[in-house]
């Protein structure tokens, strides 16, 4: 979306997460995904360079493109927690 990308992942409820490595425009950019355990399985939270960011209530989060290398973290919670 012109000057910002629109992160929302999705993954198997089993998968403890991800990280991949986009660049755009120069700029390198770090994502790493964490599948917490406990449902929905939607982002709850997110991190950008150490800060926390938005998430909106579908679970994406908007980042502006500026040119710079950043880091975002997703914390998903989709797997079920273990018993026993």
């Amino acid at each position: 979306r012109g000057e910002e990308i629109c992160v929302r992942p999705r993954i198997p409820a089993t998968w403890p997460g991800y990280k991949a490595t986009l660049r755009l425009n120069g700029a390198t950019i770090r994502i790493t995904v964490n599948n917490e355990p406990r449902p929905p399985d939607v982002a709850v939270r997110s991190m950008l360079n150490g800060r926390t960011l938005a998430v909106t209530p579908e679970g994406a989060v908007a980042l502006h493109l500026d040119g710079s290398d950043q880091h975002l973290e997703l914390f998903l919670c989709g797997r079920t927690a273990a018993t026993g």
